[in-house]
């Protein structure tokens, strides 16, 4: 009996398990990886996202919204925003002529599969009562 030069199945088989438990974790690996990039540049988009949305609402004086919400447009795509504003009241801030907005934002992306919120305070003067202020007599 002579020896035929070559793999036997065993060995053929035992070297392709190998090589499929070895794709598996390097496709794993890469899965997980992507995973990251993509929460990496969310979670770096979404909080200039919020503040290009409050630069915008404080060029509008922060009329008085209480509710609001939108998309960002064809530059961000699957970019949605949310915002909740309300009146803090406070007998120091009215002395002062002033308001004091809670501002809620919201940036969430691909329906909801991540979410950044901001929350901040605001003091904004508040015309009305400012309009009052200058009406008052002073001391003379």
């Amino acid at each position: 009996m002579t020896l035929k030069p070559g793999f036997t199945f065993i060995e053929v088989l035992m070297a392709v398990s190998i090589l499929a438990v070895l794709l598996v974790g390097v496709h794993k690996l890469q899965s997980q990886m992507v995973s990251m990039s993509q929460t990496t540049q969310f979670f770096t988009q979404a909080p200039l996202l919020a503040q290009s949305q409050l630069a915008e609402l404080e060029r509008r004086n922060f009329k008085d919204i209480q509710k609001d919400s939108g998309e960002f447009g064809t530059a961000y795509p699957g970019y949605v925003w949310s915002l909740r504003m309300e009146t803090l009241e406070s007998e120091v801030l009215k002395k002062l002529a002033c308001a004091m907005k809670k501002i809620d934002l919201s940036v969430s992306f691909n329906k909801g599969e991540r979410v950044y919120r901001l929350r901040t305070y605001r003091i904004v003067p508040d015309k009305a009562a400012a309009e009052l202020q200058d009406k008052r007599p002073g001391p003379t």
